[in-house]
């Protein structure tokens, strides 16, 4: 005979995990946090001799965890969270189903629950695996690609620009993007995770590719006798309708899944916001800001060489 432990087993689900279990010969447990109105579903099971019923487990922490210990398997059926316990083995693997938060905050506050109302017998331990263990994975694998995207992008700059000052010129559009994504991951109480990551490289790109644009057609007009201030003029007026259209179709593209609530969103939502709040503050800074910039830096006519030589 097998003891079985059903949480949320005082509901009408669970009411009829304990009579097939019960039928099957073993033991039943029900354990319900909720109101004690719907012990109502396991009344027909009074007096059962395989069977009982734990109201308020918060209070019977000590009977818990005693039930916990001598337990063949636990069977979770609450709503936000599927929990089942498998003793098949020496080692007991709890799967878990996270739902209505992002894998890393609840395995933190897992972890925290788990250090401060557990205590693990000498000789036992606990290790945190499954799709958090992929996570952890690529977290680090992240922790590389992002800097020597950085890197490379930088990299094709200078060597489109021939300048180390205009590379860096259209690399702050980068930097400023990439505050406009942490700000909007902030406002929206979100945390960073992989996919956040893998927006901040699409918001690079695009930062890029449009600082890029107005640079080099400032470069071009510049090659053609232009004065600067005028250069920078046209060049501002001629690119503002191609670099809007690529910030809006990216930002405008990304809504849905900023806003989705549809199975799987909490991956969607971060990579989404950090796109579109990057192109809120980038875009305004390439029209606007990066003009201004790139007469400053070329005040003293040490742009001219570089803007002649760019391509």
């Amino acid at each position: 005979m097998k003891t079985y432990l059903i949480t949320g087993g005082a509901g009408f689900i669970g009411s009829h995990l304990a009579d097939a279990l019960l039928a099957a010969g073993h033991r039943a447990v029900a354990l319900d946090d909720l109101s004690t109105g719907r012990l109502r579903n396991v009344g027909h099971l009074d007096g059962q001799p395989r069977f009982e019923c734990i109201v308020d487990t918060l209070f019977n922490r000590a009977r818990l965890g005693e039930l916990v210990a001598r337990a063949d398997a636990i069977f979770h059926l609450a709503a936000a969270v599927g929990v089942r316990l498998i003793v098949e083995s020496p080692v007991r693997t709890i799967e878990t189903n996270v739902r209505g938060t992002d894998l890393a905050s609840f395995v933190a506050a897992a972890r925290k629950a788990v250090a401060e109302q557990v205590k693990l017998p000498p000789g036992y331990w606990i290790d945190w695996g499954g799709q958090y263990e992929n996570l952890k994975r690529a977290s680090q694998r992240l922790m590389i690609l992002v800097p020597v995207s950085l890197l490379l992008i930088l990299v094709l700059l200078y060597n489109t620009f021939s300048s180390m000052r205009l590379a860096l010129l259209i690399f702050t559009n980068v930097m400023l993007g990439a505050s406009g994504g942490i700000f909007a991951l902030a406002l929206r109480g979100l945390t960073f995770s992989i996919t956040a990551g893998v927006g901040f490289i699409t918001l690079f790109g695009v930062s890029v590719l449009n600082g890029v644009v107005l640079v080099s057609e400032i470069n071009r007009l510049a090659l053609t006798g232009m004065p600067l201030d005028e250069a920078i003029a046209e060049a501002s007026r001629e690119k503002l309708r191609p670099i809007l259209m690529a910030s809006m179709v990216a930002l405008f593209g990304f809504i849905p899944m900023a806003i989705s609530h549809a199975a799987g969103a909490e991956v969607q939502r971060p990579l989404a916001t950090v796109v579109i709040g990057g192109l809120i503050t980038s875009t305004p800074f390439t029209l606007y800001v990066l003009p201004i910039l790139y007469r400053w830096i070329t005040s003293d006519n040490a742009g001219a060489p570089e803007a002649a030589a760019a391509k």
